[in-house]
């Protein structure tokens, strides 16, 4: 873990102190971190270049398959067949990291690898009022290159 990361789990120390009841066991809030590593790391994988997104790719493929056990046989993280509180934390997979993995040329949820999370994020997305609160995907595809372009334009100008 380098020193950039520090800021964000101190934030989501923070967040998990205050919203902790929110969480039905200590497990839910496991998952809910392993989340926040799913993320950084697919949007580090997103604008880095070379060995350091073969790094983050790798690292977040291991937060993907802890997350695919914890999925193995339910519906949804809830264990119900309704969404719960986690189902909406993660909610960002299904759209996002599809289009964070062609934005930035990678693959990091393979069906093939990941069946039980790709069924839970088809399960996810049919739900209507989730559905229908979805962003445009051309549009967000557009909105993420240029915001790598802008990354990486400003990683290269402190270099």
């Amino acid at each position: 873990m380098t020193g950039n990361f520090i800021p964000v789990y101190f934030s989501l120390t923070c967040f998990c102190l205050y919203f902790g009841e929110a969480f039905r066991t200590w497990f839910d809030l496991l998952l809910f971190c392993v989340m926040g590593q799913c993320l950084m790391g697919a949007f580090a994988a997103f604008w880095k270049e070379g060995e350091e997104k073969e790094k983050a790719i790798e690292s977040a493929l291991e937060s993907f398959t802890f997350l695919e056990k914890q999925i193995q046989g339910k519906k949804f993280f809830s264990g119900d067949d309704n969404i719960g509180y986690l189902d909406l934390v993660m909610g960002w997979i299904p759209l996002w990291l599809n289009v964070m993995e062609e934005a930035g040329g990678m693959k990091l949820m393979d069906a093939q690898k990941f069946p039980f999370l790709h069924e839970w994020t088809q399960n996810f997305i049919e739900i209507p009022l989730i559905k229908e609160c979805l962003p445009p995907r051309d549009a967000l595809v557009n909105y993420f290159i240029l915001g790598m372009s802008y990354i990486r334009s400003m990683a290269a100008a402190k270099q």
